[in-house]
């Protein structure tokens, strides 16, 4: 995940549990994308029934890492890209 997506997805005002299972269990209907509000290609995604399940198992997948990102960074196991450059300087 590229720093500006972390940054996005930290200022988001979904919750990322709450999408995460609404696209594991209404993904191929495309609920997720709705529940986001991206109407466009939520209908798209919506007539391709998730893209024969591709689009809906990469969504899946990006959701998935993001919310573990994301929790790792609330447990702050994961620092920031400064602090990481501070320890490699420093070995």
């Amino acid at each position: 995940m590229t720093e500006q997506s972390e940054i996005e997805a930290e200022k988001s005002p979904f919750n990322w549990t709450v999408i995460f299972f609404t696209s594991l269990f209404l993904g191929l209907i495309s609920i997720d994308r709705f529940y986001t509000r991206k109407k466009i290609s939520g209908v798209i995604k919506l007539l391709t029934l998730g893209g024969s399940g591709k689009w809906w198992l990469i969504d899946l997948l990006i959701i998935a890492t993001t919310l573990c990102l994301l929790s790792r960074e609330a447990a702050g196991a994961v620092g920031s890209r400064s602090s990481t450059m501070e320890r490699r300087g420093a070995q």
